[in-house]
């Protein structure tokens, strides 16, 4: 095979690579389970998963953060707002932390075990 022919695999590898990441509904609610087992997910990233599950009568909705639990709904509409106020706040602060971190000078970047 030639460069060019190993370029043109990469450059399909790379577009088969983006089309499964749309497949699999990243920044969409997406529903899970069936029958009486039923859950929605979220996923933003790989910095938060979100997801809302039923109890088996569907009078309670828990919502979850990353495993960590966010509480019961009596609605599922009351869960989700709970899960998109969550990722409101989430996502502020990283975004705030981020930009304070690329505000630094590069040698504040380093752990102190490099410096000299």
């Amino acid at each position: 095979m030639t460069r060019a022919d190993w370029m043109t695999v990469e450059r399909e590898f790379n577009r088969r690579d983006r089309l499964q990441e749309a497949d699999l509904s990243y920044g969409r609610w997406t529903r899970w389970g069936r029958g009486s087992c039923e859950g929605y997910g979220l996923e933003i990233g790989m910095l938060l998963r979100f997801s809302v599950a039923a109890s088996p009568d569907r009078t309670v909705w828990r919502a979850s953060l990353n495993g960590t639990d966010l509480g019961s709904h009596d609605s599922f509409e009351a869960a989700i707002a709970r899960c998109e106020r969550e990722a409101r706040f989430a996502m502020r602060d990283a975004l705030e932390h981020w930009e304070i971190f690329l505000a630094q000078p590069p040698a504040r970047r380093r752990s102190g075990r490099n410096r000299k």
